[in-house]
């Protein structure tokens, strides 16, 4: 299964890398966007080229989850499209991190946790 995982910004690069190490462990194929397409930033890509390449990646995706530690019209914007893809949408929301509604209200799950490592058990 093909899973497109987008985070909100600043990105936290390290915490993001691990998340895609337990989506690979647990067998899936993940295509990260800010790493894949722009390298966290340092291409420096435009917006506008940044996400016509997210929507591609989006599409070609079974499900696409989300890890969002901070507001993001970015990554609500990306949530919204896989979402009007049909395709399911997850987020993964740090202990004690608020979410806005609409982006809650368009989650097929939201999965709370305090440590990295307790997505392994709560992603199966």
């Amino acid at each position: 299964m093909k899973i497109f995982l987008g985070a909100s910004g600043p990105y936290d690069k390290d915490r993001i890398e691990n998340i895609r190490s337990i989506l690979t462990g647990l067998g899936f194929s993940v295509f990260v966007g800010p790493a894949d397409i722009d390298n966290y930033k340092a291409n420096k890509m435009r917006a506008g080229e940044f996400m016509k390449a997210v929507f591609e990646e989006i599409k070609k995706a079974d499900e696409c989850i989300f890890y969002y530690n901070s507001k993001s019209t970015g990554l609500g914007i990306e949530a919204g499209y896989a979402k009007a893809l049909g395709k399911k949408v997850i987020i993964l929301l740090p202990d004690k991190t608020s979410i806005s509604e609409s982006l809650e209200s368009i989650s097929d799950k939201i999965v709370t946790f305090k440590k990295v490592e307790e997505l392994k058990e709560k992603l199966t």
